[in-house]
C-alpha cells in the first residue's frame, strides 16, 4: 500500500512540475490579453496570442471559439486525442468540456499554424482564479491518458518538451490510452478513410 500510495504521490508531483514549466517558460513573453491589439476583429498573426469565448468543444483536441463576432475552429498544437467514435473519444471530450467549464468557457489560443481545413492551430491555456497561472489544456489532457503526443507536429509546439513530460506520467501511471492497447487516432483516420 506504501508503495502504491509513494508513486502515486510522484506522478502528482511530477505533473505539477511539468504544469509549473509551461508556467514559466510562457510567463516571459506573455501579451496583454486585456489590451488587445487594434486588430481584434481579425484572427492572430501566429505567435500571438489571444483569449476567446468556447463555443463549443467537437471533439478532445478541437474547439470553436469566439471574440468580437469572429469565430474560429482551433486544433490543438502537438496532441491528437481519441476520435469520437473510438474507445475514450467521448472521454476526452468530456474531459476537454469540464477544463473549459473550470475556466468559465475562457481560453487563450497562441497560434502555431494554420491546417489544410484553416483551422487554427494553437497552444490552448486557461487562466486560474486563484493564480492567475496559464493552465495548458494540452498538458492536461496527455496527463490524464486522455490524448498522444502527435509525432508529425509536436516540434511546432514551443511547450513541446513539457507535454512530452505530461505523456511520460501518463503512460507510467497507466491510464487512459495507455491502460490497453488502443488503435492512434492518426492510424484510426487512415484505416477509415
Amino acid at each position: 500500500m506504501r508503495h502504491i500510495q509513494g508513486s502515486f504521490a510522484l506522478g502528482v508531483l511530477l505533473l505539477a512540475i511539468a504544469l509549473i514549466s509551461v508556467t514559466q517558460q510562457t510567463s516571459a513573453n506573455r501579451p496583454d490579453y486585456d489590451n488587445p491589439s487594434p486588430r481584434t476583429s481579425l484572427p492572430p498573426e501566429p505567435g500571438q496570442s489571444r483569449a476567446w469565448e468556447v463555443v463549443r468543444v467537437s471533439d478532445g483536441d478541437t474547439l470553436t471559439v469566439r471574440s468580437n463576432g469572429h469565430e474560429q475552429k482551433v486544433r490543438f498544437c502537438g496532441i491528437d486525442a481519441p476520435e469520437k467514435a473510438q474507445p475514450l473519444g467521448h472521454e476526452a471530450r468530456v474531459y476537454l468540456q469540464q477544463l473549459v467549464d473550470q475556466a468559465d468557457g475562457r481560453v487563450i489560443a497562441m497560434e502555431t499554424d494554420r491546417d489544410r481545413y484553416g483551422r487554427l492551430v494553437a497552444e490552448v491555456f486557461t487562466l486560474t482564479e486563484n493564480y492567475g497561472e496559464e493552465r495548458s489544456l494540452q498538458a492536461e489532457l496527455l496527463a490524464a491518458g486522455l490524448a498522444y503526443i502527435y509525432p508529425a507536429y509536436i516540434s511546432d509546439c514551443p511547450n513541446g518538451s513539457v507535454f512530452k513530460e505530461a505523456e511520460a506520467i501518463a503512460k507510467k501511471k497507466r491510464v487512459g490510452v495507455w491502460n490497453g492497447n488502443y488503435q492512434r487516432p492518426w492510424d484510426y483516420r487512415k484505416a477509415n478513410r
